[in-house]
């Protein structure tokens, strides 16, 4: 099976986030698996290609360009990208596109619809995430491309009712739930780790949906209170770097190390004592994952979508969106107090591993592959 893997931008500063990250795993993780043959092919914006090994399958990055600068990756496109999604739809025998409103999982869908081929969408949570009055006016398009597509990856259920809800999409089998598998392997959880310094970690882009400012608001309240733990930032600039900058210059405790290639995470990873993930309707999290799978404790928001798993099995603690008070105090308390009993953690520790095990989304994405060519075939 020739699979075709598109997503709208390769980055080596990581300005696109975690669906290319995303895609760079699931191509390694199904390299031939059931016969599996996998190209990805990404834009690359001008001095941004990343150093991708890519021994299992096949790689291509055209150069792409923002026809209109402020309205961002929407307008990522180049004539040398048409020509390259036109050549490899044509070869593939299923099209699997990280859908967004953006001119390149667009064409792509729709030249797969338009030549018959299998077409599995994934949307990562970017149309459910978020909305503006320009993401309303793409969704004229974007909502019945959506309603043609072979099968469709949801991140969790929580994802899939907000999709159908979006497109109208009530057939169930029209949907897998398949969270993300990581970016790197974690080399060993918590039980392995030198003891993690009394800090609190954010690693995420710089934008305003993560909310980077209630986590800075945090520590401004902690270092008020008395408390001396340290808070850091990991990230690429998509917004708030300035102020993220500026509150290590001026706030004690705050640290910016800035953008890091996703091969670094995981080292970085094993100095936290927590992982913080304020973001608004957060859809999964690849690091926050991550971060679960070596047993690291999490504050994250009620509104995420793994908010409810986290609490209920002890992974962390669930605050309330936009109330820093909370997060400072959810930080503190894991780093200085026994918030959990032994058997408790021990608990949490099997349920990760359980839930976020890489060899079931492997064995769940070739399903889906084989259950949409097996669909395609029959229609046709």
């Amino acid at each position: 099976m020739k699979v075709l893997r598109i997503v709208t931008l390769a980055s080596a500063t990581g300005r696109y986030g975690g669906p290319f990250d995303t895609a760079v795993s699931q191509s390694r993780l199904t390299a031939g698996e059931a016969g599996i043959r996998t190209t990805l092919l990404a834009g690359c914006l001008p001095n941004d290609a990343p150093n991708i090994r890519a021994d299992a399958f096949n790689i291509s990055m055209p150069g792409v360009r923002m026809l209109v600068p402020r309205v961002g990756f929407t307008s990522c496109i180049s004539w040398a990208m048409c020509r390259e999604l036109v050549r490899q739809v044509r070869l593939a025998d299923l099209v699997h596109v990280s859908y967004a409103r953006e001119l390149i999982p667009l064409l792509a869908s729709i030249l797969a619809i338009g030549l018959r081929k299998p077409l599995v969408i994934q949307p990562h949570g970017m149309l459910t995430a978020r909305t503006s009055r320009l993401h309303k006016i793409v969704d004229l398009v974007a909502r019945p491309v959506f309603r043609k597509a072979t099968r469709t990856i949801a991140l969790t259920v929580v994802e899939r009712a907000h999709l159908q809800d979006w497109s109208g999409v009530r057939d169930l089998e029209q949907f897998s739930v398949i969270g993300n598998p990581l970016p790197f392997e974690p080399k060993h959880d918590s039980a392995g780790r030198a003891d993690p310094m009394r800090r609190a970690m954010f690693i995420a882009r710089l934008e305003p949906r993560k909310r980077v400012s209630d986590f800075l608001e945090a520590k401004r309240l902690a270092n008020s209170w008395g408390w001396d733990e340290l808070y850091e930032v990991v990230g690429p600039d998509q917004g708030d770097g300035e102020a993220v900058a500026l509150a290590a210059a001026e706030v004690p405790g705050v640290i910016y190390r800035g953008a890091v290639p996703a091969a670094e995470v995981d080292s970085i990873l094993d100095t936290a004592g927590v992982f913080v993930l304020t973001s608004k309707n957060e859809p999964w999290g690849n690091v926050l994952v991550a971060a679960l799978l070596k047993g690291i404790p999490v504050v994250v928001t009620e509104s995420a979508a793994l908010a409810k798993e986290i609490g209920q099995n002890h992974l962390g603690i669930v605050v309330q969106d936009s109330k820093p008070e909370e997060v400072a105090r959810a930080v503190h308390s894991i780093l200085f107090e026994e918030w959990r009993s032994p058997e408790q953690k021990s608990a949490a520790r099997h349920f990760a591993a359980q839930r976020f095990n890489q060899a079931s989304i492997r064995d769940q994405l070739v399903s889906t592959y084989q259950s949409a060519l097996s669909l395609k075939s029959r229609r046709t």
